[in-house]
């Protein structure tokens, strides 16, 4: 959701987070109003991901082996670098064209747009730090917390679809805007975390985001599905 510079002026805001907005680099802040406000949403949806990802673990959501990962992690870099993207993009298209009904985020919506957050750190972990222990537990508990997230926006959208209100507001249609980035953060968990679900209780699963975010109907089966996702290709990437 785009950020909304002017009622930032006028707000106190926690000191690290002041810390980190003053350490945007000056190019950015000569590139004007609306592109620092990108940033500075940026950094506030990082750092409340930070937060919360530090105040506990979630290890009922932890997977038991993160090793595949390890295996070819510029692949897992890419991918979850590019879903980070789409989910950002989708959002900053979404808060512009939503802009004239919303000054922020709606509630139910929150966890997706911190999902890159975690799937930075993800990357940075598989990028930065050599396999051991230590850096396979920090995995583990980064993908626990992003599985977490992925789990409260289950809740929440399952509370959006009950509130006979909601496909009211002018701006529920803009949820079309949305279905790229979803489908890339509901695909890289799978990739992250692996897939225990199956094929049918996945597809069943995405379809009802799927359809919610005002996609076409996809009829999950044995056959093929009725609608599939667009296709798009990761960043080209070599194994040493």
């Amino acid at each position: 959701m785009a950020f909304d510079f002017e009622q930032f002026l006028g707000k106190p805001l926690d000191w690290e987070l002041q810390r980190c907005v003053a350490l945007i680099p000056d190019q950015d802040w000569d590139k004007g109003p609306e592109h620092i406000a990108e940033k500075i949403e940026d950094i506030r949806a990082e750092y409340e991901a930070e937060k919360s990802a530090g105040q506990s673990r979630e290890p009922e959501y932890e997977p038991e082996n993160v090793t595949h990962l390890f295996r070819h992690p510029r692949s897992a870099v890419a991918s979850v670098t590019y879903a980070a993207a789409s989910i950002n993009q989708s959002f900053e298209q979404f808060g512009m064209e939503t802009a004239q009904w919303l000054n922020e985020t709606p509630e139910f919506l929150r966890s997706l747009e911190l999902v890159p957050a975690n799937l930075k750190r993800i990357g940075d972990i598989l990028a930065n730090q050599p396999q051991n222990e230590a850096s396979e537990q920090a995995l583990r508990e980064e993908i626990g917390s992003l599985n977490a997230r992925i789990a409260q926006l289950e809740k929440e959208l399952a509370k959006a679809k009950d509130d006979l209100e909601l496909e009211a507001k002018p701006w529920f249609e803009k949820l079309a805007l949305l279905r790229t980035g979803l489908a890339a953060a509901i695909g890289t968990v799978w990739t992250v975390s692996g897939d225990d679900l199956g094929p049918k209780k996945r597809c069943e699963m995405l379809a009802e985001f799927w359809e919610f975010f005002g996609g076409p109907e996809w009829e999950c089966g044995e056959e093929k599905p009725a609608h599939k996702l667009p296709e798009t290709e990761l960043p080209p990437t070599t194994e040493a």
